[in-house]
């Protein structure tokens, strides 16, 4: 599993406070994340391209996260797990086929890193994706990573 924080891209929780809108895609990419799923029916299915977002939380922040592809749509399961490689996987969304949002809600129990994984279903599911986080922090500021 190559999800790491040198192939990640970092969100500040202070920009995510309201709403951020990140535009990605996925062509090119390889499969890094092998903790998805890899049969169908199981849940979140990942066995296309996927890109990483990190993102720092104090316990009790809420992340709420979409995804969105344009036309021609495809299926892209959207994933958040602990820390900045991967670790435990802490909630999927994937109840979408080819084209529909996929979005999910966590809420940190503990301080640190967590990593959004925006993936393809099947390896011939790449391209462009939207995806939308928006952070509810615990503390006044939502400061500064």
């Amino acid at each position: 599993d190559t999800c790491s924080a040198s192939a990640a891209s970092s969100l500040g929780r202070g920009s995510a406070m309201g709403t951020t809108t990140i535009s990605g895609n996925t062509v090119g990419d390889s499969d890094d994340d092998d903790t998805f799923s890899t049969t169908l029916g199981s849940g979140c299915l990942g066995l296309g391209p996927d890109n990483f977002h990190q993102i720092y939380f104090e316990a009790g922040d809420v992340l709420t996260a979409g995804t969105t592809t344009p036309t021609p749509a495809y299926h892209i399961p959207l994933a958040i797990y602990e820390g900045r490689s991967c670790g435990s996987k802490l909630v999927c969304a994937d109840i979408g086929l080819g084209g529909d949002p996929e979005n999910l809600t966590y809420t940190a129990t503990q301080d640190g890193w967590v990593t959004i994984a925006v993936d393809g279903a099947l390896s011939g599911d790449v391209g462009d994706y939207t995806l939308t986080v928006s952070v509810t922090c615990t503390t006044q500021s939502c400061c500064c990573f």
